[in-house]
C-alpha cells in the first residue's frame, strides 16, 4: 500500500474527510507529474541543472546523471556542494568571465571547460546556461551540460597527428642537409625535383631543380642511365662504382625507386681510395721489417682463435709453406702434454687482458718438439675491448735442458730429506730459514720456499709466539738446544700443535754458526690430553648443575661422593657430614630402614621408591635408580646412586586429578564424577534390587542476575546454592554441578514419587531464603527434574535424558517447581529438538536470509534507512518468522553461527547498493552482549566494512542497555566507543523498557533511542503511554539525540507522533519487512526529499513544521 491510500495528514479530522480525499488525489497526479519529468530528465544526453548565478555556484536542483558526468550523487550537490569544488583549477576564471558577461547581458553563454571526476580523471563539458532572476530579483542558472570529451580528445588527437607529420619532414630534411652525400630526387621525365645543399656545392650550380639528370653527368652516361632506368621502370634499386674522367675522382653511386620517380645518392670516394693504397704499402713495410727479427712473430685479431699474420721466423721453424695461414691449427703444432694447460691460459688471459706468457714443446720442420717461451700482449680499445693480440716465440730449448740437469741433482739429496716423516730446516744464527723439507707445505700453511730468509716465527699462534720467541731467544743467547711446543698455522687456517726442537752449529768459540731443527706434529696427542681435562670437568659441571640428589658409593655401600643437590637435600652444612657414612645416614633414625630397603630395591635393577617424612623435611617423594662403575673384568668398583624429587609432579598430579573431577568455582563433584557416580549407584541399586532417584536442578533466573548485577553475584549465588544443596542432603546423598546453572542430584533413601516430592520440599526449604549480596537480596528459585531408577530407566543415559525433559517440562510450564518424568513430557522435549533441527537445517541450507524494513522520515516522508531482520525458508520455500526456531536463540553456539551469518548477508547486500548507486541511507543491524564481548569483534566487524569498501557510516549498530550490564561492561562499552569514532552509528533498542538508565545516553556514543512498540501501542489505551513517548521525544531533542518509534501500525499513531514531533518511526503502515531485492523499487515508491513535507504546507497552512 502507498503512502497516498494509508497516510493521515496532520490536522485532518473526522468532519474534513472529504477536503483529505483531494488531497490525496493531489498527491498521486503530482506523483504521476514527478515520474514523467524524472523519466524525462533520465533519458536527456546530459545534465539539467539550477544553481546560484554567483560563485560558488551552490546547486538548487540537478538531475542524476550528473553522477555519470562527475561521479557524485544529485543528493551530494543539493545537500551544498559547489560546483566550484569540481571545476578544474585552469578553467575556474574562464568560467567566472563567461557567467558574468551573462548575467550583464545578454543573459545566456556557452562555455566548454574541465570537471574534475570523483575517480581522479578529467572530463570534457560544454555548458549551455542562461541568467534567470527569481521573484526574489536574485540571479539563477538554468543550463544543460552534456559530455564533450570525446570530442575534444579527437581533436587534440588530429593536432598531434599533424604536429608529428611537419616534425617527421623537418628531420627528414636535416638529416638530408646534414649527410656528405649528394642527394637528388628525381621525376618521371627524369628531370631534377630535388637536391641538397651537398649536391649543389659539388657540381658548382646554384638550382638545379627541372633539369634533366643527364645534363649533369654527361661522360659517364651508359652505367648511370642503365641504374636510373633499372630504379625507375623495374622499381628496383642498385648500387655502382668508379672513376669519373671529366672530374677525376672516385665515386659511389646509390639509386633508390620512390614514389613518383627515384632519389640518387652520390658520394665522391676519391680520398678513401687514396687512404686505402697507403694503407697497403704501410703494411708491406711492417712485414718486411718483421722478417728482420729473430723471433717467431704472430698477430690475430681479439675474438680469433688462430694467428693470421706470422714472419718468415715462423714458417722456417715450422716448415710450413711461407706466406700460408691456413692448414694446421696451431695448438696442433703443441705437445700433446702441454696442450690443455696452454690453452687453459690462453683462454684465461682472452678474458682477463692479461699479458700471455707460456713455455711449452713446439713442432719444428723436422717433427722434433723444442722448448719456446711464448709472449702475447692485448691491444685495447677505449671502452676495454681487446682488439688484437700480438706476440712472439722465442726458441728456448737449450737453456732449459740446462736447468733440467741441475735441478736432478738437487732432486737426490732433497729425495733422502723428504724421506723423514719431520719438517727438517735449517736456519742462520738469527733464525732466519734458509732451507726447508718438502714436507712443509703439507703441514703448515703456504709453501716453504715462500718463508726462506724471513722467521718461521710468522707462522707462529699469536698466543703462543711470545712464548716461542722468548724461548728462542733464551737458546740463543745460551746455545742450548731448542724444544719448545705451539701451534702453527695451516692452509686451512686452523692451527696445528707442533713439537720444536733445534741444535746449534757453534764454533770453536762457542759461537752459534746455524741451526738445524725439526718439526713434529703432536696435535692429536694435545688434543687427547685437553679432551680428557674437558670432559673430566664437564661431567663434574652436569652432576653439580643436576637436580638430582647423585651420591657415588663404594662397593660395601659407604658414600664416597655426593653433588649438592644432594647437601641441599639432608640439610647438612657440607657434603664431608655426608661421605665416609652409609648411604641414608643422614636421614633420621626411623627412616633409615626405608631408605635401605628402597636401595636395595634400586640395587637389584628396579626403582626404589622413599617417601621422607617428619625431622627437619616436609613429605617428599623420591624415586631410587643405581648404575653400577665396573673395572675391565666386570667386577663391580662402586655404583652410582641417583634420588629424583618428584613431589611436586605428584601433587601436580593429585590436583589435576581433582580438577578433573571437581567444578572449581562450586568445589562440587563436576559432571564427569557425577556421571561415574550414577554408575556406581546403578549398579549398586540393580544387584540389591533397590531404587534411587535423579534430580536436575537449573536456577531460574541466573542470567538475569548476571545481566543485572554483574558475573560475580551470579558465580556468589551459584556457590551458595551449592553449599545450601549439600546441607539439604544425607551425607550418602551425591550433589554435583553439572555445568551453568544447572545441578545434579542422587537421592538414595526414596522408594516412590511421594518420597521424592518430601525429599524435594526438605531442599526447597533450605532454598527459600533470598541471598544477600552487595545489599541486595536474590531469589535462589529453581526447577527441578526427576527420574526414578528402576522406574524410568535403567541406564545412565536413560535416567539423564527423563530428568531433563522432566526438567525442561518445569522450566516451561511451573517454574520453581518439581516435576516428575511422565511420558507426556517427551512432546514439549520434541517441539524444542524440531526448532534446533530447523534451525540447524536452515544454516546448512543457506536459507538464512535478511529482510529489510524502512525507516521512514516524519518530516518529509522520505525512506531515512533500513532494519535487517531475520527470515528463513523451510524446505518447501515458505518463508518463516525466527519465532518457528526461538529454540535456537537459547543455543549459545547455533545463536552465534545465526548472527555470524546474518551480518555477512547484510553487508553484501549493502555494498551490492552502494556499487548500484542505491541511496538506502544505512542498514541497521542487532547485536547482543555475546558478540560484543569477543575481543576481536571491533577489529573483525571493522575489516568485513573494509573489505567491501562500505563507508562505516552506513551501517548502524543496535543494541539493548543490558549489554551494559554484568562482567565484560567495561570492554562493551570501549568497544562501542571505538566503532563510535570509525564512523559506525549506534542505536539504543528497546529504550523506556528492561535496565534503561538516563546515564547511558551520557556516558556511551548514542546516535539514536528507539522508542518500544509496547509505548507506541499504548496510544490509544491511555494516557500513559503518551506521556512516556512525549517525554522520549523531549529527552532526545535536548540532547540532540534522533528518536524512531517502532511498531506503528495505524494512521492515528502516525498522526500523533507527527503532532509530537518524533523525526522517525518504521512499521507495518509504511511496510513490512521485505528482501534486498525490492528494496531500489520501494525507494521509488516513496516521496523524495521535500516533496510529502510541501504537501503538508501546502494543505495544512503551514501547521506542525518539525
Amino acid at each position: 500500500m502507498g503512502i497516498s491510500e494509508r497516510v493521515i495528514l496532520p490536522g485532518d479530522t473526522a468532519d474534513s474527510e472529504p477536503r483529505g480525499a483531494r488531497q490525496l488525489t493531489t498527491i498521486d497526479a503530482l506523483r504521476d507529474l514527478r515520474q514523467q519529468y524524472s523519466c524525462l530528465l533520465t533519458n536527456l544526453p546530459g545534465v539539467v541543472y539550477r544553481s546560484e548565478a554567483e560563485a560558488p555556484w551552490f546547486i538548487a536542483f540537478i538531475s542524476k546523471r550528473v553522477r555519470d558526468l562527475t561521479g557524485r550523487g544529485a543528493d551530494e550537490f543539493e545537500s551544498g556542494l559547489a560546483w566550484e569544488r569540481i571545476v578544474h583549477p585552469d578553467d575556474l576564471n574562464l568560467l567566472k568571465e563567461k557567467v558574468e558577461e551573462a548575467s550583464r547581458g545578454p543573459g545566456d553563454f556557452t562555455a566548454d571547460y574541465r570537471l574534475l571526476h570523483a575517480d581522479g580523471s578529467v572530463r570534457w563539458v560544454r555548458d549551455q546556461a542562461q541568467v534567470v532572476r527569481s521573484g526574489s530579483s536574485k540571479l539563477y542558472l538554468e543550463g544543460f551540460i552534456q559530455d564533450v570529451t570525446p570530442e575534444r580528445e579527437l581533436e587534440h588527437s588530429a593536432r598531434a597527428a599533424q604536429d608529428d607529420a611537419q616534425q617527421r619532414l623537418e628531420a627528414l630534411q636535416q638529416v638530408l642537409e646534414g649527410t656528405n652525400d649528394c642527394v637528388y630526387s628525381l621525376d618521371r621525365d627524369w628531370r631534377i625535383s630535388y637536391t641538397n645543399s651537398k649536391a649543389r656545392s659539388y657540381f658548382g650550380e646554384e638550382s638545379l631543380l627541372g633539369k634533366p639528370i643527364m645534363e649533369v653527368f654527361t661522360d659517364e652516361r651508359s652505367p648511370f642511365q642503365e641504374a636510373f632506368v633499372r630504379a625507375m621502370d623495374l622499381r628496383e634499386g642498385s648500387e655502382i662504382g668508379g672513376f669519373l674522367e671529366s672530374r677525376q675522382n672516385w665515386y659511389e653511386l646509390r639509386v633508390v625507386p620512390t614514389p613518383g620517380g627515384i632519389t640518387v645518392f652520390f658520394r665522391d670516394t676519391t680520398e678513401q681510395q687514396e687512404l686505402r693504397e697507403l694503407e697497403r704499402k704501410n703494411a708491406e713495410r711492417w712485414k718486411a721489417s718483421l722478417n728482420t727479427i729473430p723471433q717467431m712473430v704472430w698477430s690475430m685479431a681479439g675474438d680469433a682463435r688462430q694467428p693470421d699474420f706470422y714472419n718468415d721466423r715462423w714458417y722456417e721453424f715450422t716448415g710450413l709453406p711461407l706466406g700460408s695461414v691456413a692448414g694446421p691449427k696451431w695448438i696442433d703444432l703443441f705437445h700433446p702434454d702441454d696442450r690443455e694447460k696452454s690453452l687453459s691460459l690462453w683462454r684465461r688471459c682472452r678474458e682477463t687482458g692479461e699479458p700471455y706468457e707460456a713455455e711449452y714443446r713446439l713442432r719444428d720442420r723436422n717433427s722434433d718438439y723444442r722448448w719456446v717461451a711464448s709472449r702475447g700482449r692485448p691491444e685495447i680499445d677505449s671502452e676495454g675491448s681487446i682488439v688484437r693480440w700480438y706476440g712472439t716465440c722465442t726458441d728456448v730449448h737449450e737453456r732449459l735442458l740446462g736447468q733440467l740437469a741441475l735441478q736432478s741433482s738437487e732432486a737426490q739429496a732433497n729425495a733422502i730429506l723428504n724421506s723423514i716423516p719431520q719438517i727438517i730446516w735449517c736456519a742462520d744464527s738469527h733464525g732466519n730459514l734458509d732451507f726447508i723439507s718438502d714436507q712443509w707445505p703439507q703441514e703448515t700453511e703456504g709453501s716453504g720456499q715462500g718463508l726462506l730468509g724471513g722467521s718461521w716465527l710468522d707462522v707462529v699462534h699469536p698466543e703462543d709466539r711470545s712464548l716461542a720467541r722468548l724461548r728462542w731467544k733464551e737458546c740463543v743467547q745460551s746455545g742450548d738446544a731448542y724444544e719448545t711446543a705451539f701451534r702453527l698455522r695451516q692452509p686451512s687456517g686452523d692451527y696445528l700443535w707442533t713439537l720444536v726442537r733445534a741444535q746449534p752449529e757453534q764454533d770453536d768459540r762457542g759461537g752459534i754458526l746455524r741451526w738445524f731443527g725439526t718439526c713434529t706434529d703432536i696435535h692429536e696427542q694435545i688434543i687427547a690430553q685437553q679432551a680428557l681435562q674437558h670432559s673430566e670437568q664437564l661431567n663434574r659441571g652436569i652432576v653439580e648443575a643436576s637436580p638430582d640428589c647423585m651420591s657415588v658409593l663404594d662397593a660395601e655401600g659407604t658414600v664416597l661422593y655426593v653433588n649438592s643437590s644432594t647437601v641441599i637435600a639432608y640439610g647438612v652444612d657440607d657434603a664431608n657430614s655426608l661421605v665416609g657414612r652409609p648411604w641414608g645416614g643422614g636421614f633420621l633414625e626411623r627412616m633409615q630402614r626405608k631408605a635401605a630397603r628402597a636401595l636395595k630395591v634400586a640395587r637389584g635393577g628396579g626403582v626404589g621408591r622413599l617417601i621422607v617424612r617428619g625431622g627437619p623435611f616436609d613429605e617428599r617423594w623420591y624415586d631410587i635408580a643405581v648404575a653400577p662403575i665396573t673395572d675391565a673384568e666386570g667386577g663391580l668398583v662402586n655404583f652410582v646412586v641417583i634420588s629424583r624429587d618428584f613431589t611436586e609432579r605428584k601433587r601436580a598430579e593429585e590436583k589435576a586429578q581433582w580438577a578433573a573431577n571437581h567444578d572449581s568455582l562450586t568445589k562440587l563433584p563436576n559432571r564427569f564424577l557425577f556421571h561415574r557416580r550414577l554408575e556406581e549407584e546403578i549398579a549398586k541399586a540393580a544387584k540389591d534390587e533397590g531404587k534411587f532417584a535423579l534430580l536436575l536442578f537449573d536456577l531460574d533466573y541466573l542470567k538475569s542476575v548476571n545481566d543485572g548485577m554483574g558475573y560475580d553475584a551470579g558465580d556468589a549465588l551459584l556457590q551458595e546454592i551449592a553449599a545450601r544443596l549439600s546441607k539439604s542432603l544425607y551425607r550418602d546423598d551425591v550433589v554435583a554441578r553439572l555445568g551453568g546453572d544447572e545441578f545434579g542430584v542422587l537421592l538414595s533413601r526414596v522408594q516412590d514419587a511421594a518420597s521424592v516430592e518430601r525429599m524435594v520440599d526438605s531442599i526447597k526449604k533450605h532454598l527459600a531464603a533470598p541471598f544477600a549480596h552487595g545489599g541486595t537480596l536474590i531469589d535462589c528459585q529453581g526447577s527441578l527434574g526427576a527420574a526414578i531408577f528402576p522406574l524410568h530407566g535403567r541406564q545412565r543415559t536413560e535416567l539423564m535424558k527423563c530428568a531433563d525433559v522432566a526438567l525442561y517440562s518445569a522450566k516451561k510450564t511451573a517454574r520453581g517447581q518439581l516435576k516428575i518424568f511422565d511420558p507426556s513430557m517427551r512432546d514439549q522435549v520434541q517441539r524444542r529438538l524440531s526448532m534446533l533441527s530447523l534451525a540447524r537445517s536452515a544454516l546448512q541450507r543457506r536459507s538464512l536470509a535478511p529482510h529489510y524494513q524502512p525507516k521512514i522520515s516524519l518530516v518529509n516522508g522520505s525512506v531515512c534507512g533500513f532494519e535487517a531482520l531475520m527470515r528463513w525458508q523451510d524446505s518447501n520455500g515458505r518463508l518463516q518468522l525466527p519465532l518457528t526456531i526461538a529454540a535456537a536463540f537459547d543455543d549459545v553456539e547455533l545463536a552465534t553461527k545465526i548472527s555470524d551469518r546474518m551480518m555477512e548477508a547484510v553487508l553484501e547486500d549493502v555494498a551490492a547498493w552502494l556499487a548500484q548507486g542505491v541511496e538506502f541511507g544505512h542498514v541497521a543491524l542487532n547485536a547482543g552482549s555475546v558478540e560484543l564481548r569477543r575481543d576481536d569483534f571491533v577489529d573483525v566487524f571493522l575489516n568485513r566494512l573494509a573489505q567491501r569498501e562500505i563507508p562505516p557510516n552506513r551501517v548502524q549498530l543496535e543494541v539493548t542497555e543490558t549489554v551494559f550490564l554484568g562482567r565484560g561492561g567495561d570492554r562493551i562499552a570501549e568497544s562501542l566507543s571505538t566503532l563510535s569514532k570509525e564512523g559506525v552509528k549506534l542505536a539504543l533498542d528497546d529504550f523506556g523498557t528492561g535496565y534503561a538508565s538516563l546515564s547511558h545516553l551520557k556516558q556511551y556514543p548514542v546516535d539514536t533511542i528507539k522508542i518500544d512498540r509496547s509505548f507506541v501501542q499504548d496510544i490509544q489505551t491511555g494516557a500513559g503511554g503518551q506521556a512516556i513517548i512525549e517525554a522520549i521525544i523531549g529527552l532526545g531533542k535536548n540532547l540532540e539525540i534522533e528518536v524512531v518509534a517502532e511498531g506503528i501500525e495505524t494512521p492515528q499513531q502516525h498522526k500523533f507522533l507527527h503532532r509530537l514531533g518524533c523525526e522517525f518511526a518504521q512499521g507495518f503502515l509504511y511496510s513490512a519487512a521485505i528482501p534486498a531485492i525490492k528494496v531500489p523499487g520501494l525507494l521509488d515508491r516513496f516521496p523524495e526529499p521535500g516533496l510529502l513535507l510541501s504537501t503538508f504546507e501546502s494543505t495544512q497552512g503551514g501547521r506542525n513544521k518539525h
